[in-house]
């Protein structure tokens, strides 16, 4: 997702970039940062998807089954989500 959306801004930043009659090199450098970061976010996003998949697996062949649980917390100063999980 993060890829996805700093990609996005990448081709934004291109776009105006292109349409400008002077070149501005605060701009090309912004471009140049996303795409940095719409790389680095399909790369961990990858690597979490190879990382679940290979639980799973290891998982299906130990013959256990996964469980996850998220449980909300409200008190008067904010509010979070606790997460468990066991694999």
């Amino acid at each position: 997702m993060a890829g996805a959306a700093c990609g996005a801004a990448a081709v934004q930043v291109s776009n105006t970039v292109q349409s400008e009659q002077v070149f501005n090199p605060q701009d090309d450098d912004l471009g140049k940062l996303y795409q940095n970061l719409q790389w680095v976010g399909y790369g961990v996003g990858a690597a979490l998807v190879v990382s679940g998949s290979v639980l799973y697996i290891i998982g299906a062949v130990a013959g256990k089954k996964a469980s996850v649980a998220l449980v909300p917390s409200v008190s008067p100063s904010g509010a979070g989500l606790s997460a468990q999980g066991v694999f």
